[in-house]
């Protein structure tokens, strides 16, 4: 069945604020972010992007790309043909567009939308990690977490007061973010800028979650699918470059059998968070980054091993890297 792809690239913005509305300069850029996407299109597909710029079409294929509701009816009724409505992530918003387009043109089976936000939180992968683990060294598994969820005002003073007198720096992350956005970075105490950026989203009800800034070696996307409870595969695996700072650059896919072998008590560790996902419902594309580092408090430890560096229950850059 040919594929509907639809471009909602502020996908995380929409899971944190349910009122969401992307800026112009945001929709430019998903729909320039599009390109990347449609080149794991076949000739059949259409992209349905919101802008007001003309996208060049990229492959061979030539897909087909509309930027209009009208356009879109107009192009399905004409072509008469059935298509599978495949967002970049569940959303208020796909959600709200997939029931814009006539079923007997375009079909889709939405997993849960609770569970696809509570999938992508960091909320799910601070649970995760409390439950199964954060870290393994020499093989042994130890269940603590990095991470501090902090959800109060009173919470995020006591934090700042534990860290005031470390010398690492720390992270701290909002609920719903990716390729480093919605984050802040520091040392010791908050600034008064930081301070406001935290109450803000704690005002939202959103929690935060604050972690050492960790001495990365490698990063990768392990990139999954899930068809149903029963039904889940190990697409592959890509190596993540990032800045310094730890935003997202580019994606790779690890082609070699050592250096995927490598990452294999990654894959074992994230099994059961992937069944447990497929288990309250969730269905697509799954990507769980994992990042080997030296571990901040034992300089002369062996390479640590994080298996849930982020989650991520949509199409992810790593995904389409794969071909």
């Amino acid at each position: 069945m040919p594929r509907l792809f639809f471009g909602n690239f502020s996908f995380e913005h929409e899971l944190a604020d349910s009122h969401f509305q992307p800026s112009k300069t945001l929709i430019e850029q998903s729909a320039q972010w599009g390109t990347i996407w449609m080149k794991r299109a076949s000739a059949d597909d259409l992209f349905w992007l919101s802008s007001t710029t003309l996208i060049p079409l990229a492959g061979p294929t030539k897909v087909k790309f509309i930027s209009t509701i009208d356009e879109l009816l107009t192009y399905l009724h004409k072509a008469n043909a059935h298509y599978k409505f495949v967002p970049w992530g569940w959303s208020p918003r796909a959600l709200a567009h997939y029931k814009m387009l006539p079923t007997c043109y375009v079909d889709a089976a939405p997993p849960p939308l609770d569970v696809v936000r509570y999938g992508n939180s960091r909320r799910f992968a601070f649970d995760m990690e409390q439950q199964y683990g954060s870290v393994l060294m020499s093989g042994q598994v130890h269940v603590h977490t990095l991470t501090t969820c902090i959800s109060t005002s009173a919470e995020l003073e006591e934090w700042n007061n534990r860290v005031s007198e470390s010398a690492h720096s720390w992270v701290i992350k909002a609920e719903f973010g990716m390729s480093g956005r919605e984050r802040i970075l520091g040392q010791q105490n908050l600034r008064p800028e930081q301070t406001a950026w935290c109450l803000k989203r704690l005002a939202m009800g959103q929690h935060l979650f604050a972690e050492p800034w960790l001495k990365r070696i490698e990063e990768v996307g392990i990139q999954w699918h899930i068809e149903g409870k029963d039904q889940i595969r190990l697409v592959g695996i890509t190596r993540l470059e990032c800045s310094p700072t730890g935003q997202y650059q580019s994606s790779s896919p690890l082609v070699d059998p050592n250096s995927i072998a490598l990452w294999q008590p990654a894959i074992d560790h994230q099994f059961p968070v992937v069944q447990k996902l497929a288990n309250l419902g969730y269905t697509g594309p799954l990507g769980i980054d994992a990042m080997k580092y030296l571990p901040i408090d034992s300089p002369n430890a062996d390479t640590a091993l994080r298996p849930f560096q982020d989650i991520n229950a949509r199409w992810t850059m790593g995904r389409l890297a794969l071909g």
